[in-house]
């Protein structure tokens, strides 16, 4: 006979922490604060042997054992809101990829990244489908180079392919369509300067929300555009603000929320 199930006594479990080991504490506190963004909630010991740590809906355990080994399995699994900004942060802080950006056909975005130790953890972002009903808020950007200014939108700020052919590419997020389309070849200007004039007088700019300008900022740079310098971000509405431009200088504008 079968044991009765423990929900029909009435418990439910709440928060999962993974316990991680580190071989140095300072130098995974620096990790997994100064390169993560996590906050530490909690120690003990003295000397510090064990941390908790917090980053919006995730908890992490750190556990000091000088003696700890990697292995090649998973210690970690996190959801994260963009998948694409947080692999171009952890190469901009020179942090071991594992295992680089895929699509996997069960519906994650993921990576798999490295602590200094070794540690491997893995990640995934949900893809969520397009609308079915169109009910996309959406614009057309016109680009001489269409796959280059796309990729400045993939990598830079986290939209995705959802349809590509020769002269244009239709670009998602779960609520934005942004269309690239090839401007023909008898209506383009001269091509745009290297590194491109900003287009500071045209009447529209776009704005994408982003968890870190910091590392929006890199990408940026790697995908051909630029975003402003921390000394020029300003505060609205609860967010820190930045102004930039995609690789034919177009201007772009990320936000990412204020804690």
């Amino acid at each position: 006979m079968h044991p009765q199930s423990i929900a029909s006594h009435g418990v439910r479990f709440g928060r999962a922490a993974a316990t991680i080991s580190v071989t140095d504490m300072e130098r995974a506190l620096q990790f997994y604060v100064g390169v993560l963004g996590f906050s530490k909630v909690f120690e003990n010991g003295s000397p510090v042997g064990f941390v908790i740590l917090k980053q919006g809906d995730a908890e992490l355990h750190l556990s000091l054992n000088k003696r700890h080994q990697p292995t090649t399995q998973n210690v970690a699994h996190v959801m994260v809101s963009d998948a694409t900004a947080l692999s171009a942060h952890l190469e901009a802080c020179g942090a071991r990829i594992v295992k680089g950006l895929r699509d996997a056909d069960f519906g994650l975005k993921c990576l798999v990244f490295a602590d200094p130790d070794g540690n491997r953890i893995d990640v995934g972002e949900e893809r969520r489908a397009p609308h079915a009903d169109g009910a996309h808020a959406g614009a057309v950007l016109y680009a001489r180079d269409v796959a280059r200014v796309a990729a400045f939108y993939v990598r830079a700020l986290g939209l995705a392919v959802a349809h590509e052919e020769p002269a244009h590419v239709v670009l998602e997020s779960p609520a934005f369509q942004l269309v690239v389309l090839a401007i023909a070849a008898n209506t383009a200007d001269a091509a745009p300067a290297t590194p491109p004039a900003r287009r500071t007088g045209a009447a529209v700019k776009l704005v994408f929300f982003v968890p870190s300008i910091d590392a929006a900022r890199a990408a940026a740079l790697e995908a051909g555009g630029a975003l402003n310098g921390p000394e020029r971000q300003w505060t609205f509405q609860q967010h820190l603000v930045c102004d930039g431009h995609d690789p034919e200088g177009n201007v772009v504008q990320v936000r990412q929320p204020m804690d």
